[in-house]
């Protein structure tokens, strides 16, 4: 036998086993933040928007700014149950 004839035959890729492909991360679409409106923004950290909770739903549409963030009257009453 030559070297040839030792050598593993060519798979096709549809024939690699999962451990012999690479695994791909998911491509995720990224949304530009020039689109997105300061008002959706909780905070900054390291100089980087931390956004509300929901916020992809309100470039989606699906709700309304006020829907997604917080209301201050809630928090006080969470606090006062919290402080007892």
């Amino acid at each position: 036998m030559t070297v040839i004839d030792q050598e593993k035959p060519i798979r096709n890729a549809g024939d690699a086993s999962t451990s012999e492909r690479a695994i791909r991360p998911r491509r995720t679409t990224r949304l530009s933040t020039r689109n997105i409106p300061p008002a959706l923004i909780y905070e900054m950290w390291q100089g980087k928007p931390v956004y509300y909770r929901g916020y992809r739903d309100v470039l989606a549409g699906k709700k309304t700014i006020e829907e997604v963030m917080s209301c201050s009257d809630l928090q006080g009453v969470l606090v006062s149950l919290e402080a007892v």
